[in-house]
């Protein structure tokens, strides 16, 4: 009777999400010599009659091995129909990979005093996670990936390779979540914010050779 019970609750919750979350398409630019980009664009949709507010740093992406405990969207690369816990296939977004050869000191200076200035504003960064979505309402986002062409992956100590011809899918995740109260500010309400995970359709991903012309 509990199994049962606990079937049809999952069963509903499945069929009550108040968001939509959709990867709509990707286009690949391969004009780079080092680097294939990807652009993403996808959309969340209010299904309710209500505003939704709730909590999410759209400005990045990050693995799904790295997105737990974070207001990031992640990702996940499947080849044909198989997850790869690969972590990061990608180099950056919206900003190519560090060269950390080219760093000197003060740009590590610059980089260190934002940090500070990060944690001294934490009110200010919650602030600008926050996202509403009128009733029936669509926001749509675009984030680019940089792939530097590498098909070789290690993960502790299983190794994967990106097949040329296999069919390769991404899918994102995201998980709303209330921040702690110590990062809460005073002047919002959060008992108003959602709280639930997301995830989108798997979309396809072209890490297959590049084409000649």
């Amino acid at each position: 009777m509990k199994w049962y019970f606990f079937v049809f609750i999952v069963s509903l919750s499945a069929y009550s999400q108040p968001l939509s979350l959709k990867i709509d398409s990707i286009s690949v630019d391969d004009q780079d010599p080092v680097e294939r980009i990807f652009k993403v664009y996808y959309h969340l949709e209010n299904l309710t009659d209500q505003p939704l507010l709730f909590l999410h740093d759209t400005s990045g992406i990050v693995p799904s091995t790295g997105g737990s405990g974070t207001y990031f969207p992640f990702y996940k690369i499947y080849e044909n129909n198989t997850f790869l816990e690969i972590g990061s296939v990608f180099s950056g977004w919206d900003s190519k990979r560090i060269n950390f050869e080219e760093l000197n000191i003060d740009s590590l200076k610059v980089r260190y005093q934002k940090k500070l200035d990060t944690d001294q504003n934490k009110e200010k960064l919650i602030s600008d996670k926050i996202i509403e979505i009128a009733p029936k309402g669509i926001k749509k986002f675009t984030i680019d990936f940089y792939w530097d062409r590498n098909r070789y992956y290690q993960n502790q100590d299983i190794e994967y390779y990106l097949e040329e011809e296999a069919d390769h899918f991404i899918e994102i995740t995201m998980v709303m979540q209330k921040p702690n109260l110590e990062t809460e500010s005073q002047d919002v309400d959060y008992e108003k914010f959602i709280q639930g995970v997301f995830t989108s359709n798997k979309q396809l991903i072209d890490f297959g050779k590049e084409k000649e012309d």
